[in-house]
């Protein structure tokens, strides 16, 4: 999936083919994964981290399980982050987050290219965050119909981002 043509002209940035099969798969897997970890409910941690995995594809095993279920949740305190469902990620694979960082509810992500978060970063509500963006002169819109480009979002460590905050590019 993550070798079609128009998979590497989207992570180098370039204009692609946004309705690539390869592509739509992928989305629709990472679709699928965010329903998974949004109807979870009331689930533990090592539940919802293995949810938050499966959405980004992470394929690291869990720790055993702790005997304690306190000592148990600490376990990821040091690998992964916390996310408050629902959430709405577009590939997943292109979206890197730093341990200990809180994501809020409500988290928009359109991953069409690397966008990474810090460690210790706290989100609020209703973040965006966008990384795909459509060619702004009208006559590279007409050549290039329904293809998209995308640059890198990086936020670094320990930043906080305020609720309801859109940031994209282009």
């Amino acid at each position: 999936m993550t070798s079609s043509k128009e998979w590497q002209k989207m992570i180098n940035g370039e204009f692609y083919w946004a309705w690539d099969a390869d592509l739509q798969a992928n989305r629709a897997r990472c679709r699928a994964a965010c329903l998974r970890f949004n109807e979870a409910g009331q689930v533990s941690r090592r539940r919802r981290v293995e949810l938050w995995r499966d959405i980004i594809g992470d394929t690291r095993p869990l720790p055993p399980v702790h005997a304690d279920p306190e000592e148990d949740e600490n376990l990821f305190n040091e690998t992964d982050p916390y996310v408050d469902p629902p959430i709405s990620v577009d590939h997943g694979l292109n979206f890197r987050v730093g341990k200990g960082t809180f994501l809020n509810f409500n988290l928009l992500v359109l991953d069409t290219c690397l966008i990474t978060i810090g460690e210790r970063t706290l989100f609020g509500s209703n973040v965006s965050l966008y990384g795909a963006t459509h060619p702004m002169d009208p006559a590279e819109r007409e050549d290039w119909k329904d293809q998209k480009q995308e640059r890198r979002l990086i936020l670094e460590t320990m930043c906080g981002l305020e609720a309801a905050l859109s940031s994209w590019l282009g």
